[in-house]
């Protein structure tokens, strides 16, 4: 769902032509990368507590007990580092 809605955000608000997918086994985490070559993101919309599709993102990421990073002015880069074992304690 996270990548659905990464894949989403692209597609409305990019402008993107291009869109490389990472995803990787790494130190017990799974690693997610997306970079597409759109407009980029202005930092005030990463921080958007309006922005549903990146607060969802946030969110369910948090909930995996995973970390988020984006970032990009000439193109978006999000990288998701989510944990392979979860502890809902």
């Amino acid at each position: 769902r996270i990548f659905q809605e990464i894949l989403t955000n692209i597609m409305k608000h990019a402008q993107a032509t291009r869109v490389e997918v990472s995803l990787q086994k790494e130190n017990g985490k799974l690693r997610l990368q997306v970079i597409d070559n759109g407009k980029g993101i202005r930092p005030e919309e990463i921080e958007n507590e309006e922005s549903f599709g990146i607060l969802g993102i946030r969110e369910r990421c948090s909930y995996l007990g995973g970390s988020i990073e984006i970032s990009g002015t000439k193109g978006t880069k999000i990288l998701l580092l989510i944990p392979l074992e979860i502890s809902h304690a």
